[in-house]
């Protein structure tokens, strides 16, 4: 079942979507009218400090998230796509590296590298749609991240301590 989804492209001021968030940090959040994948609204982060949270009513063992990220010209920044959280601790990151490549990380995105994908999965100023799928456990943890639809996996581990037995959140 779905828990929630938000694309923002419905959404052309923050004054609406942001109030379903808890947590909204820093202030280079906006939304852009028509800078989304499909012309439509899209979510813009000033900086990787930038982040909104969203808090789960339950937790959950496993947990699915697909997300259409879009990183500046370069992929200087080392940009966080998605976090998963408990009781408001990081508990695994996917992160893009400047290579291209990208990054599965217990706790935030410096926290410990689990793995890392080839480079050039990933390119800067283009949109990628990641769909992440995380089993949590401190010895059999799965992770896995399929890109732009496809059915094959850039990264896949298996056997991971990913940093809990559940989460109950995501930081975008």
């Amino acid at each position: 079942s779905i828990l929630w989804a938000d694309g923002f492209d419905d959404w052309s001021t923050t004054s609406g979507p942001l109030g379903e968030y808890e947590s909204v940090s820093n202030f280079g959040i906006y939304l852009q009218s028509t800078a989304g994948r499909r012309s439509g609204g899209a979510l813009t982060l000033g900086s990787n400090s930038d982040v909104i949270q969203k808090t789960f009513t339950s937790t959950y063992a496993e947990l699915y998230a697909a997300v259409a990220f879009k990183p500046g010209g370069a992929l200087s920044g080392l940009p966080c796509v998605v976090t998963f959280t408990s009781g408001g601790s990081q508990l695994l990151s996917i992160r893009a590296n400047a290579d291209g490549s990208i990054s599965a990380f217990r706790g935030g995105p410096f926290g410990t590298l689990l793995g890392t994908s080839a480079p050039a999965v990933v390119v800067g100023g283009v949109y990628t749609h990641y769909q992440v799928r995380v089993v949590f456990s401190a010895t059999v943890g799965v992770v896995e991240v399929r890109l732009n639809g496809s059915t094959t996996a850039a990264l896949s581990l298996t056997g991971q301590n990913t940093g809990g037995a559940s989460a109950n959140g995501v930081l975008l």
